[in-house]
């Protein structure tokens, strides 16, 4: 079994918004650029500590909720906002001729940290269908099982993406309290205690 791990560096080639100036909408200033924005995310969220719990309303006095249903506060529309800011310019991302070849290899799994579908795209564009059987979406903020898999027979390759995904927007990693809090369901499924939104039994490798 082959892997590969891999990250933004593809997308470089490619004249569009950097991961640099993505996050970017995290604001830095602050610290003068000592701490990555990734890791101010919970800074820029609770900027209004004391109006974090406020309902948001619209001008009619209605309270908005989300499309699951759930009451928006100031600190919850706040959270959405800054990751559909990075979402949404993500979205104009697309394959280069290296990565295509990246994608060639004799390679079954693709493990990334980004959040977009270039791999996606450029695998149908190689004739690969998607195996929805195999595709795995069970978390709703971890990312440990969050995977999908193309099929071109007699091939079949593996993506994995580690660090959340676009259509879900609250799986896109940002901050201490994310990426501390993934080491730690890390080690319960190395373990075998790792428990998920789908699957209430424990699970581990």
């Amino acid at each position: 079994m082959n892997t590969i791990l891999y990250g933004n560096g593809f997308n470089r080639l490619n004249d569009v918004v950097s991961w640099e100036n993505l996050v970017h909408v995290i604001d830095d200033s602050n610290d003068n650029c000592k701490v990555p924005n990734t890791l101010q995310y919970e800074g820029k969220v609770l900027s209004v500590p004391f109006e974090t719990k406020a309902k948001i309303r619209t001008s009619d006095g209605d309270i908005l909720v989300s499309s699951d249903h759930k009451i928006l506060t100031v600190r919850t529309q706040n959270e959405v906002l800054i990751k559909q800011k990075i979402a949404n310019q993500m979205k104009a991302y697309k394959s280069n001729d290296l990565f295509d070849e990246l994608l060639r290899l004799n390679v079954e799994h693709y493990i990334t940290t980004n959040y977009d579908y270039v791999a996606d795209g450029a695998l149908q564009s190689m004739s690969y269908s998607e195996d929805l059987s195999e595709r795995d979406k069970s978390e709703n903020t971890f990312s440990i099982h969050r995977k999908k898999s193309y099929i071109n027979n007699p091939d079949k390759k593996y993506l994995w993406r580690i660090h959340g995904e676009l259509s879900n927007i609250g799986s896109i990693m940002l901050g201490y309290y994310h990426y501390c809090s993934y080491i730690g369901q890390i080690k319960k499924y190395i373990i075998g205690e790792y428990v998920f939104a789908k699957r209430k039994d424990k699970v581990g490798s």
